[in-house]
């Protein structure tokens, strides 16, 4: 008879596991078990790292929309901003390219907002546009009338395959 597989359950992460402590098991048995459990806490670590890039990446485009929004140095740094961030933050990643998207992706995904614990106050550019009137918010096309909400996007779609979309 097979041990019931139960869950291990961590912050939306889970392991199955089995009461081994009744029965005896083989090699095999031990092989099996060894590798789908890192198999599930492979696949439950790459999620939650794709869920932090992906709200680090909304955030730095929320910081860059602000920045250049209010910032006093706006017109001093003009096109350059993104360049002479990514040399000043010079941390592996945090390309121009990257900023770019950031950016971008902060301007069509506003719903993200919903992810974080407390809100923040909304970019100029959302408070003229409020969420209500979708057909504006994202784009012209009516499928965009059907906005996903920013809980469901994270838990489903990585930032890469939202910038593929985008493209």
């Amino acid at each position: 008879m097979a041990n019931e597989v139960k869950r291990y359950l961590h912050d939306g992460m889970e392991l199955p596991f089995e009461d081994w402590s009744k029965t005896l098991h083989s090699f095999n048995d031990l092989a099996s078990i060894v590798q789908t459990t890192h198999d599930a806490a492979q696949s439950s670590a790459v999620k939650a790292i794709n869920r932090m890039q992906t709200m680090r990446n909304w955030l730095i485009g929320y910081y860059i929309v602000e920045f250049e929004q209010h910032g006093k140095d706006r017109a001093e740094y003009g096109t350059q901003l993104l360049k002479k961030l990514e040399e000043r933050v010079d941390r592996k990643g945090l390309t121009t390219t990257l900023f770019k998207w950031a950016r971008k992706f902060y301007r069509l995904y506003p719903q993200m907002m919903e992810n974080l614990p407390i809100p923040i106050c909304a970019t100029v550019m959302h408070q003229l546009q409020p969420i209500e009137n979708k057909e504006d918010t994202i784009g012209a096309s009516m499928t965009h009338q059907f906005v996903t909400p920013g809980k469901t996007i994270i838990s489903h779609l990585s930032f890469t395959h939202l910038v593929t979309v985008k493209k």
